[in-house]
């Protein structure tokens, strides 16, 4: 199999050449807090809406259509999002995307019909995705390129502490107060990312390819998707899909399986997560990719085999934290992989093509979990799931390692400029 050709991108980046680039400016920290606050409002919402589909009369099915919709509805709107952050505007976007975070929680409340509910999730589901992907973009504008893996960890940290957090506030919110405060708490959530991004200056898309002296494009498949981030995609579809069926089916398990709970299952996966993205980015500026990769399939591994060979609660939080360190630990390498030989003016579509992969992964990653718990049961469906991981580094040692946007590819050919 032939690894496909990739347009290799002359650039400024130091990637590897670790320098003193100062990463804690003022536009880092402020776009880190506002991802932070969206991504609070997806977890918070994320594990009480369920709850709210059953009170206006819903069941378990509908709650799972409406939780697929809000994915697909998500997962549409990334590319016209990144298309729309490289030719039209980084910030105009980002400011409707957060009008509508503080607008739909509202309309919640306004309109507690099964029906019209479900209409203003899917749009729910456009905004937010619309949220992460311009702020995941412009987060690649601000840090420096010699210290991008580093930086993405320490952005990345931002939705492991909102993923630690989040849902139990969320849950606790609701269970003592209802759902009208819920509601508007992660309207309030919505307002303060709005405020900080008007105190924040970013590069305009519009701009950026006007500088580099092309013409805005027409909407086609290769402005909406880019192929120069399809190898760290790949690699993160191949290995994410596990956690798609661990994020639907993990608490089902633990309460099957008397293995503890669920939520603190996910804890542990957020907080190893959080701990690890503190040192990998680091290591990724510095040596590459590569070990990262390697290193974080063995987690992947090791935890899926705990939840297929574990019998005590220990064992069943261990998973938690080894699967929680995979993904500190290969993200951020991957989100610096694919926007590595990316033009300034194709980081929104190389961003969305990135965030596609994962949105993906976790859908089919339910649907597969679910087949194979109805056939087989959740051990086996575990075990099954391995063979994702698997690919994943078959994947990357044959084809992704050998693409112009790995770290060593990229050092090769800077050195031969």
């Amino acid at each position: 199999m032939q690894f496909p050709q990739f347009t290799y991108h002359k650039s400024e980046q130091n990637i590897g050449n670790y320098n003193k680039e100062n990463l804690w400016t003022r536009s880092f920290v402020l776009i880190a807090v506002i991802n932070f606050f969206i991504s609070c409002v997806g977890n918070m919402l994320m594990s009480t809406f369920p709850f709210y589909v059953l009170e206006l009369g819903g069941n378990v099915v509908t709650v799972g259509v409406v939780s697929g919709l809000y994915a697909f509805c998500a997962l549409l709107m990334r590319p016209a999002s990144g298309w729309f952050l490289d030719n039209i505007s980084r910030k105009l976007l980002f400011n409707i995307a957060l009008i509508g975070l503080m607008a739909i929680p509202v309309l919640y409340i306004l309109i507690p019909v099964l029906a019209a509910v479900i209409i203003v999730r899917c749009l729910h589901g456009l905004f937010w995705s619309a949220a992460s992907t311009a702020s995941n973009t412009n987060a690649c504008d601000i840090i420096p390129k010699s210290r991008f893996g580093e930086g993405m960890g320490y952005f990345g940290l931002t939705n492991s502490i909102a993923t630690a957090i989040a849902p139990a506030i969320g849950l606790a919110i609701m269970g003592s107060l209802g759902f009208t405060p819920l509601f508007i708490g992660c309207s309030v959530m919505a307002v303060l990312a709005f405020l900080l991004l008007s105190r924040l200056k970013l590069q305009d898309g519009n701009s950026i390819r006007n500088k580099s002296g092309n013409e805005n494009p027409k909407v086609t498949l290769s402005t909406l998707f880019n192929k120069d981030a399809i190898p760290a995609a790949m690699f993160c579809f191949l290995s994410s899909v596990p956690g798609g069926a661990i994020s639907s089916f993990i608490a089902l398990y633990a309460e099957a399986e008397a293995l503890g709970n669920g939520g603190v299952f996910f804890t542990f996966q957020a907080v190893f997560a959080g701990i690890s993205r503190l040192f990998s980015g680091r290591i990724g500026d510095s040596r590459g990719e590569g070990p990262l990769v390697y290193i974080s399939i063995c987690c992947f591994v090791s935890g899926l085999l705990l939840l297929v060979f574990g019998r005590s609660i220990i064992l069943f939080y261990a998973a938690a934290s080894l699967i929680g360190l995979g993904y500190g630990i290969s993200i951020p390498s991957m989100q610096a992989m694919a926007v590595r030989i990316v033009p300034a003016e194709r980081r929104g579509s190389a961003s969305s093509t990135f965030l596609c992969s994962w949105d993906i992964a976790w859908s089919l990653g339910g649907v597969l979990g679910g087949i194979l718990v109805d056939i087989a049961g959740y051990r086996m469906m575990f075990a099954v799931l391995l063979a994702f991981e698997v690919m994943a580094v078959v994947y990357y040692y044959k084809w992704g390692s050998k693409s112009p946007s790995a770290f060593r590819v990229y050092q090769q050919n800077k050195k031969r400029e």
